[in-house]
């Protein structure tokens, strides 16, 4: 982590002087540039991160590499539906886990910090006096008046906390039904695809690797044998039928095309040219980092490194 954000202020700065550069030679900025590996984290984060702008901003990039083909465009449907049918799942397992929490506060167990200043785990259950001779004593207890005080400000937090999860869950699966309906959208005004195809292609929903395991498990937790048996089809269907990765899987074709900025673009290769720039600026940044009294912010090395790698509008893209 340490050497990333090193990283990142290197990359800031370089941002920083390039911009200067290019205003005063009067050019326009370039384009931000994301190899396959750096849009999948961006999905990945925004999905973990609850964040709908985020998810915005990845599927867009996504989109500019991969739906510049018919075949590539569809692929990018099924995953939207995919993801938005996954984002359902997670929603209803966290209005479960809510439910449970209301009807078994007592018996939850939290982190607090007790009277003695050590952190302790414990619910309101084991707490509670159990005779009358323990009550007594409690009623005069500071001890037990302020762990009791603790758990309970504990489990409101807790429920707080779910709460505001299930909202931030329920904006991200609302933006991600968006973008599956703006991708059919864009579909069916293709004027050469047939809209039969759509609607038997859309019923079939690609999943990521993580999002399986997340149905299966809710699957599991359920005690109705036909609810159990709903989830565990969409994810025996999913697998069986291939229907389970990322969107740098979903056609190696699919930015080959009349789009001149995805010639030569192979999500499938992290270490293309378009990624020399950045494993030049690492390398150098580790040379730099090795001097005695260097100082990170120092790029002279990093740009020409980088530029000879791949070229100054490639590290400018990255910037």
């Amino acid at each position: 982590m340490r050497d990333e954000r090193q990283l990142a202020r290197t990359l800031d700065r370089a941002g920083e002087q390039e911009t200067g550069l290019r205003l005063a030679r009067g050019q326009d900025l370039p384009c931000a540039e994301f190899n396959g590996s750096e849009l999948k984290r961006l999905e990945e984060n925004a999905i973990t991160l609850r964040d709908p702008q985020m998810l915005q901003i990845a599927q867009r990039e996504i989109e500019s590499h991969y739906g510049q083909t018919l075949n590539g465009s569809e692929k990018l449907v099924a995953r939207a539906a995919g993801r938005a049918e996954a984002a359902d799942v997670l929603l209803q397992d966290l209005t479960e886990r809510i439910q449970k929490f209301a009807e078994n506060r007592e018996f939850f167990p939290v982190l607090f910090k007790g009277a003695d200043g050590h952190e302790k785990t414990a619910s309101f259950h084991d707490l509670q006096p159990r005779t009358l001779t323990d009550k007594v004593f409690s009623c005069f207890s500071a001890k037990d008046r302020l762990e009791i005080k603790a758990v309970n400000e504990a489990l409101d937090q807790h429920y707080a906390d779910l709460l505001s999860d299930r909202d931030s869950l329920e904006s991200l699966m609302s933006s991600a039904r968006e973008i599956a309906k703006n991708y059919e959208q864009k579909l069916l005004s293709a004027d050469q695809y047939m809209r039969g195809s759509l609607d038997q292609r859309m019923l079939q929903p690609q999943f990521t690797a993580r999002e399986i395991s997340q149905v299966e498990n809710f699957a599991v937790q359920q005690t109705e044998a036909g609810v159990r048996a709903q989830f565990e089809n969409i994810a025996r269907s999913a697998l069986a039928n291939g229907r389970v990765g990322d969107f740098t899987e979903l056609l190696p074709n699919a930015v080959q095309g009349n789009h001149p900025q995805l010639q030569g673009f192979d999500p499938a290769q992290p270490q293309s040219t378009r990624d020399d720039y950045l494993e030049a600026a690492r390398n150098t940044l580790d040379k730099v980092a090795a001097k005695p009294g260097a100082e990170y912010g120092t790029l002279n090395e990093a740009a020409a490194a980088a530029e000879t790698e791949a070229g100054s509008e490639a590290w400018a893209a990255l910037l």
